[in-house]
């Protein structure tokens, strides 16, 4: 299936939607596990807070990446000022580009 990759970057003063959604967004992101490559948090360079989300979906289509992206409790709550899907190609197959991995 083809790859989606989602940014979310959190409107300003987020942190408190944030905080109280955590634990339905960890629920919600074991339930559609298997459709997740890759996800964590955008952090801020200043000071390591919490400013946005990524993910790699794998699912069939734009509009079902779409719709994981939707049903994600912190977008539902309002959190994110901006939400982008694009088709992503992993042309390492989810390994270092080049050379070996670091230690």
């Amino acid at each position: 299936m083809p790859l989606y990759l989602v940014r979310c970057l959190d409107k300003p003063g987020g942190a408190a939607i944030r905080e109280a959604n955590y634990p339905a967004h960890r629920e919600h992101l074991k339930r559609i596990g298997a459709a997740i490559k890759l996800s964590g948090p955008i952090v801020s360079e200043e000071d390591g807070s919490r400013i946005g989300s990524v993910f790699v979906f794998d699912c069939p289509d734009m509009a079902a990446a779409r719709a994981l992206a939707a049903s994600d409790p912190f977008a539902e709550a309002g959190l994110f000022a901006t939400v982008t899907v694009d088709r992503f190609l992993d042309i390492t197959g989810g390994k270092p580009a080049f050379g070996t991995p670091a230690a």
